[in-house]
């Protein structure tokens, strides 16, 4: 949601500037893959998704 958001007001602002559509979807692809990898590499994200891993797992042992 917040690589959505981020693109959104990057494109509002490039549609200000009158960049053609073509190269505003080259500049948000590209927006987005940086902002992807950031996010994947980032460590916070990585504990988020460990502790969701284990929540998963404790709620099967107490669904089973």
């Amino acid at each position: 949601m917040v690589i959505l958001n981020n693109l959104q007001n990057t494109n509002a602002e490039l549609i200000e500037e009158k960049v053609p559509q073509g190269e505003r979807l080259v500049k948000l692809n590209n927006s987005a893959r940086r902002q992807m990898e950031a996010l994947k590499n980032n460590k916070n994200v990585k504990d988020l998704e460990l502790l969701q891993k284990q929540v998963n797992e404790e709620n099967n042992l107490i669904s089973n």
